[in-house]
């Protein structure tokens, strides 16, 4: 692994500049989130059923930070894009270039009902990720378990230790609210993670492409 660090000229009062510090952070946070998710899911079934349901809720708590990283960078990208010397920048580069750049725009589309962005993630975000909202959390205990644990019996797992303790009642109430709130077209987890990666490579490329285009990239750091 041959890394480098390379020195940048920001001004801090180009909003453009700022914006793109933005979508990095987005980039660092997607990226750490993501590999994490993948990791978890690659870990593999276990036979163990307490086990198996610490492991759903440990994807489960990855895929809302990605929901408020994405969240985030999809924000930072509409403030981006309407930047002149962006929209220079990426008016001129070639057409498999510039392709990165219009799939952001389509899943980042706060007024098209069928983007990303207003179908999946900002239903998502608003209620099911980080929020831990009286009625929405009523809403799903009522349809998962009943108004009195009539329809499962709730459940938490106890250990010795704290750290061997998950409240998976509250995971089952999450979970269900992330299906509740995509509606008919139910996204399964995976296939999100798989829309993530598919966003967060465009976003890679819109980043590389506006750094390779600008002067921003202002030499090798001297080691």
């Amino acid at each position: 692994m041959n890394l480098k660090k390379a020195k940048l000229k920001l001004n801090c009062e180009n909003l453009a500049d700022i914006d793109l510090l933005r979508l990095m952070a987005a980039f660092n946070d997607l990226t750490l989130a993501t590999r994490h998710i993948i990791e978890a899911f690659q870990k593999g079934e276990t036979n163990e059923p307490a086990e198996a349901e610490k492991s759903s809720a440990e994807r489960l708590y990855y895929f809302r930070l990605i929901c408020g990283h994405l969240n985030e960078g999809l924000a930072a990208f509409r403030s981006f894009q309407q930047h002149s010397l962006v929209k220079k920048v990426f008016d001129k580069v070639s057409p498999d270039e510039r392709r990165h750049f219009g799939a952001l725009m389509v899943a980042a589309d706060p007024q098209n009902k069928d983007s990303f962005y207003k179908k999946v993630l900002n239903p998502l975000r608003s209620e099911a990720a980080f929020h831990y909202q009286q009625k929405p959390f009523q809403d799903s205990y009522r349809e998962l378990f009943g108004a009195n644990g009539e329809k499962q019996i709730p459940t938490i797992i106890c250990g010795e230790r704290y750290v061997e303790c998950r409240y998976t009642v509250a995971d089952n109430v999450l979970a269900n609210m992330y299906g509740l709130h995509v509606g008919d077209d139910l996204y399964k987890l995976q296939d999100f993670v798989e829309q993530i990666i598919t966003i967060q490579t465009a976003l890679t490329q819109v980043i590389g492409i506006y750094l390779a285009n600008t002067d921003i990239i202002d030499g090798e750091l001297e080691q």
